[in-house]
């Protein structure tokens, strides 16, 4: 399992491993650091789940990429590979395109790969989740013109987008997927739409161009909020899954 944001290894970890039962285990994977996360970090994730009943069936490997991990753990095995709300965090489609191939022609028997991540749509009959929306695309933006590796969005990838390139990497077979209606409660649209407002704006010389296009994203969102009623009213976008197969020399 790979996810960046510290509350979606906490609770995404957790869940694995309570699914998985004691005859089971999940190894997280995480390329950051233990100090990355807010309001709690990767290592207070770390402890506190090393800690609980589930700590057995967890092993962590914070600041380790993908690929790396595959190439010095020949002889482990896995049943199921998880991307959970982590595609954001790869700086580029040919980042991401790499760790999926390494993931398919890796030697580690794998039955299924499942990619989970906003949908960048909407699903409510309201406005309400438009902010989220308009925030994503903006952080995307800025980060293409003012990249940083504390930046919360790097690529924000369409559905249409992980498809194509799991299907370059070879993950052929798309068994399942769909959509999920986030609860009234979740945080991540108001965290986002803050991140947004609040990013430093790109003020290079000779990037006139880029300028106009991020101040008027960034002008898009403050309208929608505003139309909205503020931030307390942001809700989430809609979540996209799916789960992807090789495809083996009987279907070809």
């Amino acid at each position: 399992m790979r996810t960046r944001q510290a509350p979606s290894f906490r609770d995404m970890t957790a869940a694995l491993a309570l699914a998985v039962g004691p005859s089971g285990h999940v190894v997280a994977i995480d390329p950051a650091a233990g100090d990355y996360g807010s309001p709690f970090t990767l290592a207070d994730t770390q402890d506190h789940l090393s800690k609980s009943s589930l700590g057995s069936r967890i092993t962590f490997h914070l600041e380790t990429s993908t690929e790396a991990f595959i190439g010095s753990r020949n002889q482990l095995s896995f049943n199921h590979i998880l991307l959970v709300h982590s595609s954001w965090y790869f700086p580029s489609p040919s980042t991401l395109l790499s760790t999926l191939s390494a993931l398919r022609n890796s030697s580690l028997p794998t039955s299924a790969l499942h990619l989970v991540e906003w949908s960048l749509s909407t699903s409510l009959p309201t406005s309400a989740a438009q902010p989220h929306i308009l925030a994503a695309l903006l952080l995307s933006a800025n980060d293409t013109f003012l990249p940083s590796e504390n930046n919360n969005v790097h690529t924000a990838f369409s559905p249409k987008q992980l498809k194509e390139i799991s299907r370059k990497a070879g993950w052929n077979v798309l068994e399942s997927g769909g959509v999920i209606v986030p609860k009234k409660g979740l945080q991540d649209g108001k965290w986002e739409v803050g991140g947004a407002l609040g990013a430093a704006e790109v003020e290079e010389e000779g990037k006139e161009r880029e300028l106009e296009l991020v101040s008027s994203m960034r002008e898009a969102l403050r309208s929608s909020l505003e139309r909205l009623g503020g931030l307390k009213e942001v809700r989430c976008m809609d979540v996209w899954w799916g789960t992807f197969k090789k495809e083996t020399e009987e279907e070809l």
